[in-house]
């Protein structure tokens, strides 16, 4: 079957998949998939492109609509979560401990740090907002934007991400404030305060909570706290 699959993959003339119109009823969602995840879907078909570029909130996100995963930004999602695995690539740049990451279905490009090396301990929050509001390309990721890219790392490449790091977003922020996030809501701090605890993906089996931070400590001193770098890239 997996052979036949591939075969169509070859054949196929145009660089687009639809799963909704299909005799095989329910069934059409897993031959499409193994379709596109075929060593010749890969090489033939490029995924079709949704919209997922919701911009930061000035507030706090709306963290049940963007958990629920049922829509992007433009409407309802184009294809189910499962195929995410086919949809996203990552290249470690050569000599260096960045991911270059790139998901085809939303049409976002991501630079992350792999922590792994050794090289490279975190930023404080000062100093990424320092890069986000400097750099012309590299900008911090949205709450929406970030399940975005967790949900495609889970099904692509989990090793990259452990529930012990904090990632700063740019929803919420102001001079004195800013929100992060972490998929282990343990994060101790006289200076964090949980805002949404355990927020269920309901496409992963993970749990994300966010945190509203203060850059200064209530000390009058600059905050330590290390964030794991992760880059939009545009």
């Amino acid at each position: 079957r997996e052979s036949q699959h591939a075969g169509i993959a070859q054949q196929l003339s145009v660089r687009a998949l639809s799963w909704g119109h299909s005799s095989h009823g329910k069934a059409s969602r897993k031959i499409a998939h193994d379709i596109l995840t075929s060593e010749a879907g890969r090489r033939n078909i490029s995924p079709i492109v949704d919209s997922w570029a919701a911009p930061p909130s000035h507030g706090s996100p709306d963290f049940k609509r963007c958990a629920k995963r049922i829509k992007s930004y433009s409407g309802r999602r184009l294809a189910p979560a499962e195929w995410r695995i086919a949809s996203m690539t990552s290249t470690l740049v050569d000599d260096t401990d960045v991911w270059a990451i790139t998901d085809h279905e939303f049409g976002l490009d991501w630079n992350f740090i792999d922590k792994s090396s050794g090289r490279h301990n975190g930023l404080s929050a000062i100093e990424l907002l320092k890069i986000h509001y400097s750099e012309s390309r590299y900008f911090l990721p949205s709450y929406d934007q970030f399940i975005c890219f967790s949900e495609g790392l889970y099904y692509t490449d989990q090793s990259l991400i452990s529930s012990s790091d904090k990632f700063l977003i740019a929803d919420g922020m102001n001079k004195t404030e800013f929100l992060f996030v972490s998929f282990s809501s343990n994060v101790t701090s006289d200076n964090h305060k949980i805002i949404d605890r355990d927020r269920k993906i309901p496409t992963i089996p993970l749990k994300l909570s966010t945190f509203r931070s203060s850059l200064v400590t209530n000390h009058g001193r600059p905050s330590r706290v290390k964030f794991r770098p992760l880059w939009l890239v545009r």
